[in-house]
């Protein structure tokens, strides 16, 4: 009952005849979808009202849209100093609520998903959730961006840090926050249109 989010990209002349004109008994998990892994690192502290942090990583991935994979990867920073609704942020949008609970430092290795379709989806200002904790090795970090493209779909991307089989990643700390990020991407974007608000 409903089109093809990839529209015509998905090699039909018809938005309806996705997953071969049988959408009732079929499902097509993989049409929008971005998976891959990355590297960072976070440090962070605060009591939500006041605190201060910040968050780097790089990664790249393969990028399902319909018949058209594409390989992509991505730079993404975010920092802040202060509590929710003040303080200095970088980048300054979507919001200036960035807060942080705890204190953590430390990163590694993860893997990512997410339901960008193309690289570029990943381009610009994020709200990024945070959880870490880590003793040494023992280290967990998750983490949830949600922003949106130049189409105004909204772009969600998970990462898991922790092990994968081995030792990922080391940190030491716990810690929650929400921070805004900016991702810079090997096809481009990445400006703020609020950075000089």
């Amino acid at each position: 009952m409903q089109s093809d989010p990839v529209g015509l990209a998905g090699g039909s002349y018809s938005t309806y005849a996705y997953v071969g004109g049988n959408p009732i008994s079929e499902i097509d998990p993989l049409g929008l979808l971005g998976f891959g892994v990355s590297g960072g690192g976070t440090l962070e502290a605060g009591v939500i009202v006041v605190g201060a942090g910040g968050t780097k990583s790089i990664g790249g991935g393969l990028f399902l849209d319909g018949l058209n994979p594409s390989l992509g990867g991505f730079e993404t920073t975010g920092g802040f100093a202060g509590g929710p609704g003040w303080g200095v942020s970088s980048p300054s949008c979507p919001d200036k609520k960035n807060w942080a609970l705890g204190a953590y430092g430390g990163g590694g290795l993860g893997v990512f998903v997410t339901n960008a379709n193309n690289v570029l989806d990943l381009s610009g200002p994020f709200k990024t959730y945070s959880f870490n904790v880590g003793r040494g090795l023992a280290n967990l970090n998750l983490q949830l961006s949600i922003g949106s493209n130049s189409a105004g779909r909204t772009i969600w991307e998970f990462t898991y840090g922790g092990p994968l089989g081995f030792p990922s990643g080391g940190g030491y700390g716990i810690s929650a926050s929400e921070i805004n990020t900016n991702t810079r991407t090997t096809s481009g974007g990445g400006d703020c249109p609020c950075n000089g608000k």
